[in-house]
Order: structure tokens, then C-alpha cells, then sequence
């Protein structure tokens, strides 16, 4: 059984035919060897290639799917006295263009019956099992071969079935004579005409499964001397995997970087270089040619990688206007923008709704305590030249490979402690590692190696020269750690009012007891996290370290071995609390009064308004008892209003129902709600009484703490 041919095959082979590497100037083309490539981690990489120009040209092979990032990247670079008069590159053809030229509708497979409509009126030479013919191809028609057997056998069922429909292949001779052929006999098509067999050389490219990574050339029409190129273009991404080998406060940190050579072509003695920057970098149809709309009927203006001309006539256009464009909608078609890559983004101008707190505490902007985040600060260092990694040798690497390149090899220093958060019991043993490398280590993973073996697997975050990180690696099961946390002074310091709250500076001293249960016969360092403001002071501890660049704060503590060890932490704090006038109370202003830290005139003004809090608050208090009495009526006069549960009975004649009884019982009903909703109204207009002078006393505390002098703030330290 013989199957039609299907047109890819046919046109790849010509393909392989036309392979060889020939100049868009004539000649054969003379290629610029890769020399450098620098990978970015943000998905794209520069190309370099460098060589002498010979015969007036130089060329530069790319994927299809580079050729428009190196249309729009490329850069050429020439030696003295070498002169570039153009570049060229061959026409891409789109998957869309590809099927109007050959006439299909869909995405299927196109057939040798579709390839011999599209040559209509071509010279073409035709091999058949019949007969060898060459001369115009005039139709394809759809009249069916007579079968030769009357009768076919029930094997050959199919076969037969496709000799009867089997279409017919007209040609005309030089002669003038014309020829009929079976398809189903045809073997072979060759095209005559060399613009012909190109575009349908063309086509089979743009219809190839893996069509974006055939070849195509760039060419350099320049005179004597050397040339380089250079472009951008899509690149796997790097990554980066670290070792770090552990030996008591020292440690060798190991980096290797996966390259991935994803490309048909091999690297050969290629310098290589990894840049973990993130250059901006988008898809731009550069290289295919697109087609301007042209006016036919009122429509939106747009482009096409395909041109009206090519599937109709302009009186074809005329008659139906709505049908610009024959077969599939080109917005998938190869570099006409139909890639779906445009958008937008935003960010960072988030807004947020929430309705007021009658109080919150923070880090005070007044009181300058102290600032955890410069004591603990990294010294990080970005620089330029920093961000690039170039890998030493030159690297060889065959086609669709990957390798691991060492970038990185550095000494540290490293701590091993056992880190506890602030809240469990159990932590993790881990390094404490200062980035001494001088480098900028890009994110990757890490393993760690110690005591001779494999200790534990972690990631790590991109880390500046002098950076520090805390790198847990696996459970601690043995050490135990519990705390206990009070407040042993709250001193306020300043007051200050905004109209509406009342804002209270004060230096808060607690103290943190931490409990550690070491079973093990060696000491250790413990880290543990410590819950306190930026604007602080933390006595008590071996070193204060920072979880990360912004991380939490961290203290380290010298455990001794085998031993229940309590460890005393004394944390003093610059606060800020505010509340607003309604929930202050009498004993907090009784409090701030009191307190011999802050100013004297100040403590006055709030003298004066404790009378006032006072009077608000026993006001307060009557309207809440008025609510609570309001409530209890009310239930009161619901239960009274309240009609009983009917029993269904059987109505007899000249005898009442409960319906009937009913307006007997209002009478009585309102004797007793009567009372009731008159103590109701009174509790009500002493609940309103209540409100509007309390009204008039808060207004009085408002104008009373308004009083109160300026703060004279002390800026915070900024973390």
C-alpha cells in the first residue's frame, strides 16, 4: 500500500540539496567562528564571533529563531581599514505565509496532490511509474483513475479504493501536446524555475516541526580585514551550585556553574562568561517582512506576514472585502508579532483600607535608643565588575550538551551553631557564614560537607562581598530551648498630641531568659531569634548577627557542654504608643503624670486633663448602663408582646377560639407594657443626655492636651 507523499519530505531533501553554504553575493559562504559567549541568568546571552574577511564577505549562521534578535542586537565590530558596505540574510518565510503559498486551510501536513495544485502554471519535470514528463503544470483534477481489476481482492481493498481516487495530473509538453498522469504514479516533482524551487525550498523550512532551529546565514559584504559580531539573543539560563567543606571556623566555598549549550553547533575553544545581571531584553519582529494593510473596506489598520496579493486577485479582493486573507489567521505565524509577547507591568504603588485603631505601639521617632541594624549591618559591597563570572579556560562543548564550569573557589568564614527561631523548641544545626569572597555570589544551592562527610543541602540568596548568612542543614534533635520574656520598666519619656491621639514616648526595658538543655559533651553556640524593635538595645549576648541582608535579629550565645544553662538578655527599647482621646483612660493618665523621666510642663498639661478623663469616663459608664437597662426593657417588651403558641382545635358552632380571645387580651397586655416603655424612653434620654455631655467634655480634653508643646523630635535611626 502506498501512501501519498507528503510535501516536507520532499521539500527537505531540496533543502539539504541547497544547504551548501552559498553567498546572497555569490560564492560560498566563509564563517565566523564563535569565539566568546556570556550567559545572563535573566534568559538571554551574547554571541560573539570573530574572523577575516575572505572574498568580499564573511558570514555569520544563526538559528531561524535568533534572526530577529540579531537583526535588532547585532553589532559589528571591524579591524583598520575594513570596510562593511551591507549585511544581508535570506527572506524567512512564516508558517502562515508557507500555507497561502501552497493554498491550505489548516495546520495538517501538506500532500503531494496540494504541492502539484501550487505549481499550477510552473515548468516542472514530473517522474512517474508511467512516463517522464517536462513542461507546464496545467491542473490537478479530481477525475479517478479506472481500475484495472474488476474485482479487487479483500487485501488489496484500500489500495484499489486509492487508484479510484486517485487524481489526475495534466502537464503540457513543449511540444504543445499534453500529458496525463496518475497521481498515485507520480515519483517525483522538480520545479524548473530557480525562484520557484527557491520558495517552495522556503516553505518546507517554514513548515519544519523544529523550523526555528534550521539555519540561516547573515552576510557581511565588507573588503579585506577582520570582522567580529556580535548579537543577543534567547539563552537557557545559568545556575550556580556551591560547596562549602566545613573545618572548624574556616571553610572553602566551591561554586560551579551549569552552562547549557542548547544549540546545533558545537563550541569549540569558546571563552566563556556568566553575568548574573538581568539586562532588559524582548522579542521584536525585526527580520520577517510584514505587510502594511492596504485599504480595501474600513477596517483597523495592522500588519500581516503575509500580503494580500499572495492568495487573491485584487478583483477577488474587490468582491468579497470581508476576505482579505484566505486560510488561517496569520497571528501565529513566525516574527509578525504574533508571539503574544506585548503587556505591561506595574508595581510598587500598592494601596492599602483599613478602618482606625484606638491604639498601636512602635519604634518611637523621638527617643534614640539605638540601631540593631547598623550594629549588625553586612558590609555589602556591589560592584561593576563584580557581576560577571569569566570562567578561565576555554570551553568545548559539543551541540545540545551541558557542562559544569568551576567559577569560584574562595575561603570563608564560617561558624557552626545551633539555631533556634523564636518560638520552637527544637532548631536546626547550622553555619554562619560571612561572604569573605570578595565576590557577589548569585543564588544557587549549597551543600555542605563537614566532619569528613555530607552534613546537610540548603539555598542561598544572592549575597554581596561581606554579606552574612545563616545556612541550616539538618534538625538539631537533642538541645532543647525555652524562654521566658517580662517587662521590668516602662518609663515614659515625652507626650504629644496630633488633634486626635495622644503619643507617648517611652524607653521599655525587658528582660528574656533563655533555658538551654545541652545533653551533648561539647559546647556550642546557640543562635536564637529575638523579638525586638530596630530603635533597641540588646545586652546579655556573645554577638548580635542578623538573620540576612533585612533578616531578624539574631543573637549567639556560648552554651557549655553537658549542662542546664540559663542565659539573662536585658532589651531596652524606644517605643511609641498612641491612642486616641475616646479610649484613653484615667489610670494610664494617672501613670503618665507620674512619671519623674518626663517633662515637668508637660506632666502639667496632662494634670489638667485627668479631671476631664475622669468626668468622660464616669459619663461613659452612664451611657453604658443606660444601654444595658435599654436592652433589658426592650426583652422585657417582646416577651409581654409576644402572642402564645396556638393549639389547633375543632371550631364548633356558637363556641370562641383562641382568634377570638385575643382582642380581650390586648387590653391587659398594654397595662403591662405600658410601665415598661416608659422607663425605656427615660433610659434612653439619660443614655442621649449622657452622650452629648460626654460630647462636650472630650471636645473640652481635646483643647486641654493641645496645650502640649511641640515635640522636639530626634530622628530614629534608620535601618
Amino acid at each position: 500500500m502506498r501512501k501519498p507523499l507528503l510535501l516536507t519530505s520532499l521539500v527537505l531533501v531540496a533543502a539539504c540539496k541547497s544547504g551548501a553554504p552559498n553567498s546572497a553575493y555569490g560564492g560560498e559562504h566563509h564563517y565566523a567562528p564563535l569565539r566568546k559567549v556570556r550567559v545572563y541568568d535573566s534568559g538571554i546571552a551574547y554571541f560573539e564571533r570573530r574572523g577575516r574577511v575572505d572574498g568580499d564577505a564573511l558570514a555569520l549562521p544563526v538559528p531561524r529563531s535568533h534572526l530577529d534578535d540579531a537583526v535588532a542586537t547585532l553589532v559589528v565590530l571591524a579591524s583598520d581599514g575594513t570596510k562593511v558596505t551591507q549585511i544581508g540574510y535570506p527572506v524567512p518565510s512564516s508558517p502562515a505565509k508557507a500555507r497561502a503559498w501552497l493554498g491550505l486551510d489548516g495546520k495538517e501536513a501538506p500532500t503531494l496532490r496540494q504541492l502539484l495544485a501550487a505549481l499550477r502554471g510552473e515548468r516542472v519535470r514530473i517522474e512517474s511509474a508511467e512516463r517522464n514528463v517536462e513542461g507546464v503544470l496545467l491542473s490537478v483534477t479530481e477525475e479517478g483513475a479506472p481500475a484495472k481489476a474488476p474485482k479487487a481482492k479483500k487485501a488489496d481493498d484500500e489500495d484499489a479504493r486509492e487508484a479510484r481516487e486517485s487524481a489526475m495530473v495534466l502537464v503540457q509538453e513543449s511540444d504543445g501536446a499534453v500529458v496525463r498522469l496518475a497521481e498515485q504514479s507520480v515519483r517525483r516533482v522538480m520545479p524548473l524555475d530557480p525562484a520557484t524551487a527557491t520558495a517552495l525550498s522556503s516553505t518546507g523550512q517554514a513548515l519544519a516541526p523544529h523550523a526555528a532551529q534550521l539555519r540561516t546565514t547573515l552576510t557581511a559584504a565588507a573588503h579585506g580585514g577582520e570582522l567580529t559580531f556580535g548579537y543577543v539573543s534567547e539563552s537557557p539560563a545559568w545556575k550556580m551550585s556551591y560547596r562549602l567543606v566545613m573545618e572548624g571556623e574556616k571553610g572553602r566555598l566551591v561554586g560551579y556553574a551549569a552552562v547549557h549549550n542548547d544549540t546545533d553547533e558545537a563550541w569549540e575553544g569558546v571563552h566563556v562568561e556568566l553575568s548574573n545581571g538581568q539586562p532588559d531584553s524582548f522579542i521584536a519582529a525585526q527580520a520577517s517582512p510584514t505587510y502594511r494593510e492596504r485599504r480595501v473596506a474600513s477596517r483597523p489598520e495592522g500588519e500581516r506576514t503575509v500580503g494580500q496579493l499572495e492568495t487573491q486577485s485584487p478583483d477577488e479582493l474587490a468582491e468579497d472585502a470581508r476576505s482579505i486573507i484566505t486560510g488561517e489567521d496569520t497571528g501565529d505565524s513566525f516574527g509578525s508579532g504574533g508571539l503574544g509577547l506585548s503587556g505591561s507591568g506595574t508595581g510598587g504603588g500598592g494601596s492599602g483600607h483599613g478602618s482606625m485603631s484606638t491604639s498601636s505601639t512602635g519604634a518611637s521617632s523621638l527617643l534614640s535608643i539605638g540601631n540593631l541594624a547598623e550594629q549588625v549591618r553586612a558590609k555589602g559591597v556591589a560592584q561593576s565588575n563584580l557581576y560577571t563570572y569569566v570562567v578561565q579556560d576555554a570551553v568545548s562543548l559539543p551541540a545540545r550538551h551541558s557542562a559544569l564550569l568551576p567559577v569560584l573557589s574562595s575561603d570563608v568564614v564560617v561558624q557552626r551553631v545551633h539555631l533556634f527561631s523564636g518560638s520552637d523548641e527544637h532548631g536546626m544545626h547550622a553555619a554562619y557564614v560571612v561572604n569573605s569572597s570578595g565576590l557577589t555570589l548569585p543564588p544557587g544551592t549549597v551543600a555542605l560537607f563537614a566532619d569528613g562527610g555530607y552534613a546537610g543541602e540548603n539555598q542561598v540568596d544572592r549575597m554581596l562581598g561581606g554579606a552574612t548568612r545563616y545556612l541550616s542543614f539538618a534538625p538539631d534533635l537533642d538541645v532543647t530551648v525555652t524562654r521566658d520574656r517580662r517587662v521590668a520598666a516602662d518609663r515614659p519619656k515625652d507626650f504629644g498630641f496630633d488633634g486626635t491621639r495622644l503619643h507617648v514616648h517611652s524607653t521599655r526595658v525587658s528582660e528574656e531568659q533563655v533555658h538551654v538543655k545541652n545533653p551533648a559533651a561539647a559546647a556550642f553556640v546557640l543562635a536564637t531569634q529575638v523579638d525586638a524593635i530596630n530603635n533597641a538595645r540588646i545586652e546579655g549576648a556573645k554577638k548580635l548577627t542578623q538573620g540576612g541582608d533585612e533578616g531578624d535579629m539574631i543573637v549567639q550565645l556560648d552554651v557549655p557542654a553537658a549542662a542546664k544553662y540559663t542565659a539573662t538578655l536585658m532589651i531596652t527599647e524606644g517605643v511609641e504608643k498612641s491612642a486616641t482621646v475616646e479610649s484613653l483612660s484615667a489610670a494610664e493618665m494617672e501613670k503618665y503624670i507620674a512619671a519623674e523621666d518626663a517633662p515637668s510642663d508637660k506632666r502639667e498639661v496632662l494634670r489638667g486633663a485627668l479631671a476631664l478623663l475622669r468626668e468622660s469616663t464616669k459619663l461613659q459608664a452612664d451611657m453604658a448602663r443606660a444601654q444595658s437597662e435599654d436592652v433589658q426593657l426592650e426583652a422585657q417588651i417582646q416577651a409581654l408582646s409576644r402572642k402564645p403558641a396556638k393549639t389547633p382545635k375543632t371550631r364548633k358552632a356558637g363556641k370562641k377560639t383562641d382568634e377570638d380571645d385575643s382582642d380581650a387580651r390586648s387590653p391587659a397586655v398594654e397595662k403591662l407594657v405600658a410601665p415598661l416603655l416608659a422607663k425605656r424612653a427615660k433610659a434612653l434620654a439619660q443614655k442621649q443626655e449622657a452622650s452629648a455631655k460626654r460630647e462636650d467634655v472630650l471636645k473640652g480634653l481635646r483643647a486641654q492636651l493641645a496645650k502640649l508643646p511641640k515635640l522636639a523630635a530626634v530622628a530614629a535611626p534608620q535601618s
